[in-house]
């Protein structure tokens, strides 16, 4: 043990430091603290009104984003630095910043060779490269921590749910489906599903959270996970082993064959109880199976619901072989002629339905639009944040590691979500995963200040 000198105002034992901490924790804010704060609680609150309101996701990140802007412009490039970076740090937040803004520039470079821009085709990507002076704020100013995003995620959850019960026309979509006004099942389903996620994660990572908050978290994620079921989209649910693995990942910072095993006896679990509990459930379950079944690669293929995003991944496949630098475009407005080859295959109402809706995988889907780098880019959105998490729950502080589980679990979440549908083609759902990732990354690369150590 280190002895410190006479001098020195270093509290010597336990009760002196709780009573400075309590003295720091009671001290008041400057105004800069509280705008910071302002800033950081709005940037938060994302989640809360997600599936309430129409253009909620989007206008945060937009307006937040000019804030973050506006407060990195204002900090004094001559002021005393009094900031320390973690080693390894400096790295990844270029690779982040990097990821963030390759989708729009694939984008643009394909267009440009295509001799054509689809300025639409820019409105996904460019949210990415908004996000971009969020993470960077949030990496100087995220004092409010991980704790307030868990709690906005399950606040969230209440609040989605209470709309459904409350507002009359929650259920616009479909009667048989849960949805709301402007959000399709599916979206709905795997935004819910990723919330919930990320209640149980925070519940899980935070050890001093007072009891009724870890029941309020716990009851929120039960919330979600119903309101998920009830869509009855099975996007984002193959996710749940990857997402216990995290969990025992963070638990033990290694995966090992106990931890694995966990897990894997977890899942079956929960999805037995499902199966015999909720008839949806069922259903969805023993029709994907059969549909994976019947499906053939000899002749037209079978026009079933897994069947057609099978069909979409060959046409794909055909199509990106064809121009695999300058993409097509915007395939609703100007469909492309179809290789030879897709007609032994697939239908008309299929070829028609990937052209004009897209084809139910977001790599794919950008690939087609973009080329090869459009799809690389898209994969890099995920990855990227992955390395940071990672590296977070592995080697961080408590609050690094906290947000690194939660950033895993809320990534892998839309990322399995993203195999069987778009989960960047609306406005409002690539917001939510670039202010969110955005967010997060941020705290995972937090700076810490030498003052406070």
């Amino acid at each position: 043990m280190p002895t410190w000198p006479a001098h020195s105002s270093r509290p010597t034992n336990l009760r002196a430091r709780e009573a400075c901490a309590r003295s720091m924790t009671t001290m008041p804010l400057s105004r800069s603290a509280w705008r910071q704060t302002a800033l950081l609680a709005f940037l938060f609150s994302q989640p809360l009104l997600l599936l309430v309101v129409r253009g909620w996701g989007s206008g945060v990140l937009l307006i937040g984003s000019l804030l973050c802007m506006v407060e990195l412009a204002a900090q004094r490039p001559g002021a005393p630095q009094r900031d320390h970076e973690w080693a390894g740090n400096a790295p990844l937040a270029k690779w982040f910043c990097a990821s963030f803004g390759a989708w729009t520039l694939a984008t643009l470079v394909a267009a440009l060779l295509r001799g054509h821009v689809d300025w639409p085709l820019l409105d996904s990507p460019a949210r990415f490269a908004v996000a971009i002076p969020v993470f960077l704020y949030v990496r100087r100013a995220g004092h409010l921590g991980v704790r307030a995003v868990g709690y906005c995620a399950a606040a969230g959850l209440v609040l989605t749910l209470a709309h459904q019960v409350l507002a009359s026309h929650a259920h616009d979509w479909s009667a048989e489906r849960m949805s709301n006004y402007f959000a399709d099942p599916l979206a709905f389903g795997y935004i819910c599903l990723s919330l919930a996620f990320m209640s149980l994660a925070s519940a899980l990572s935070d050890t001093t959270q007072p009891k009724w908050a870890l029941v309020f978290k716990l009851l929120a994620a039960a919330a979600g996970l119903y309101m998920s079921v009830q869509t009855a989209s099975r996007s984002g649910w193959l996710a749940l082993p990857l997402v216990l693995l995290c969990m025992a990942f963070f638990k033990y910072r290694a995966l090992n064959l106990k931890s694995a095993a966990i897990a894997t006896g977890l899942t079956l679990g929960l999805l037995g109880l499902g199966f015999l509990v909720s008839p949806t459930v069922q259903q969805r379950a023993m029709l994907t199976v059969d549909e994976v079944r019947t499906y053939s690669f000899e002749g037209m293929a079978p026009e079933t619901s897994v069947g057609l995003r099978i069909t979409f991944a060959r046409i794909a496949a055909d199509l990106i072989l064809e121009r695999p630098l300058t993409g097509y475009g915007d395939t609703q407005k100007s469909p492309p002629p179809m290789p030879a080859v897709v007609q032994h295959y697939a239908s008309r109402y299929a070829q028609d339905f990937a052209l004009a809706s897209g084809f139910h995988n977001e790599a794919i889907t950008n690939g087609i639009q973009s080329g090869a780098a459009g799809a690389l880019a898209t994969l890099a959105l995920f990855v990227v944040p992955w390395c940071i998490y990672i590296r977070a729950i592995r080697l961080g502080n408590g609050e690094q590691r906290a947000a690194g589980l939660l950033g895993m679990v809320f990534g892998i979440t839309l990322f399995v979500s993203s195999l069987s549908t778009e989960v960047f083609g609306l406005k409002y759902t690539a917001s939510y995963y670039a202010l969110t990732t955005a967010v997060l990354c941020g705290l995972c690369l937090r700076f810490t200040n030498t003052d406070s150590n």
